[in-house]
């Protein structure tokens, strides 16, 4: 970092971007924009200050809104990880959720016949998810972007 032309260790902000299938771009005032990745969709974006060799998060905090779709990580008694996927009901500080039950089926979900409802710190949620598409056919059944759950399941692997 020391380096004019280096940002952090290369190695560690290219691997970073490989791990978060993300594209990480840094924003400096007195230097061009680097981009280290290739994912379209998600883009990490972090600000670097050369004065304080140090990089900052430009991203606003996440906030849930009610219907927004979430991914979820709990962990059991027994210390097991576990992801789950939720709709937001409301937020006051906690964020109260409705489960969804997953079925045979990757990236589908069903709605559980006993509503599945707790309120849950902000904290356990691992993302906010694309909104779903509505599958035809009987019975509610509703289909996530697999690649933002598999992403997720490495994380509580």
């Amino acid at each position: 970092m020391g380096m004019n032309g280096t940002y952090a260790d290369h190695l560690c902000i290219s691997v970073t971007s490989k791990v978060l299938s993300s594209t990480i771009q840094i924003i400096q005032a007195d230097n061009p924009d680097v981009r280290e990745g290739t994912c379209h969709t998600s883009v990490l974006v972090v600000g670097y200050l050369p004065e304080l060799q140090h990089y900052v998060s430009l991203e606003p905090v996440e906030r849930y809104v009610p219907d927004d779709y979430v991914a979820v990580g709990l962990t059991s008694r027994r210390k097991k990880k576990f992801l789950y996927v939720a709709k937001v009901l409301q937020v006051d500080g906690d964020v109260q959720l409705r489960f969804l039950e997953s079925t045979n089926s990757r990236g589908i979900y069903t709605w559980p016949k006993a509503d599945d409802i707790s309120w849950q710190s902000p904290d356990d949620i691992l993302r906010k998810l694309s909104h779903p598409t509505l599958l035809p056919g009987r019975g509610l059944k509703i289909m996530f972007d697999i690649t933002e759950l598999e992403f997720e399941k490495q994380l509580t692997a």
